[in-house]
Formats: structure tokens, C-alpha cells, sequence
């Protein structure tokens, strides 16, 4: 079952607050507030991927998740990385994005902020965060398939 629009929206403005008010960060918030970056077309070993603003998004397919190797590493949008900020990497939708991603086998749902490019493993759709991992339910096995879409 999909979240209405409008109860994505008041979401959306809660998350918002609740990191502008508890970032001691202005970097963070500067950050968070830049506007959305659709970005040019990449190769990545071989592939070439274009980012692309699709408000119709909605795809089926394989998740896994990264953490601590990549614990304050830069993402693509130039932010520190954190394993336990519910995020994730996508290879072509606008930075940031958010897109609401259901664990098919768990059931559980979540709101995810798309701050990263990737993934480049063959037959994944994308990548989580550990924190989002632990919410869908996928850290035990690393992977799972799951539902996204992209949220207006």
C-alpha cells in the first residue's frame, strides 16, 4: 500500500525539520538545502548511466546494503556518508531524491533519501544504508528484493 502524496509531503517537511533543528552542523543543513542536481551522463566500468528526472519511477528489483567501510566518505552530492542516516544510492535518479522502498519479503516500508550514486553490481537496483537496511529488515541476509518509488 502506497503512501498518499499529500501524507508524503507533511513526512517529507517533518524529516526536514527534525534535521534542521538537530544538526549543530551548518555544512549539514547548506547541504540538505541545496537544490536538487540531476547531473550528467557517467561511465562507470564500461556502463554509461543518465541521470534523469522520472516522476513516474516505480521499479521491482534487488537491494543490498553498505555501511562502515564507507562510514564519512564523501557521496555524490558531496556529503559525509553515515551508516546510520536512512539514505541510499541509486545510479540514475536527481540527488537528493526520495523514494519509499518496500521490503517485498519483510512488508516493512520506509521513506529513504537517494544521496549517492551507485549501485554497480549487476542486477541491483539499489544500495541502502545500514540504518535503512535495519528498518527494511535486510541485514541479516545483505540483500533483498525490493519495491521503489519515487516520490512527488
Amino acid at each position: 500500500m502506497r503512501i498518499k502524496s499529500s501524507a508524503k509531503l507533511i513526512i517529507l517537511g517533518l524529516m526536514s525539520a527534525a534535521l534542521a533543528s538537530c544538526s549543530g552542523d551548518p555544512q549539514l543543513r547548506e547541504i540538505s538545502d541545496s537544490p536538487v542536481k540531476i547531473g550528467a551522463p557517467y561511465t562507470v566500468r564500461g556502463a554509461t548511466y543518465v541521470p534523469a528526472d522520472d516522476p513516474a519511477y516505480d521499479a521491482v528489483g534487488y537491494a543490498s546494503w553498505y555501511g562502515g567501510a564507507h562510514e564519512g566518505r564523501a557521496t555524490a552530492r558531496g556529503e559525509p556518508f553515515h551508516k546510520s542516516a536512512i539514505t541510499g544510492a541509486h545510479r540514475t535518479l536527481p540527488l537528493p531524491s526520495y523514494v519509499e522502498v518496500t521490503a517485498l519479503e519483510t512488508g516493512r516500508t520506509i521513506l529513504l533519501r537517494i544521496n549517492d550514486r551507485g549501485p554497480y553490481a549487476h542486477g541491483r537496483e539499489i544500495d541502502v544504508s545500514r540504518a535503512a537496511a535495519v528498518e527494511l529488515g535486510l541485514v541479516q541476509r545483505g540483500h533483498g528484493t525490493v519495491d521503489l518509488a519515487l516520490v512527488d
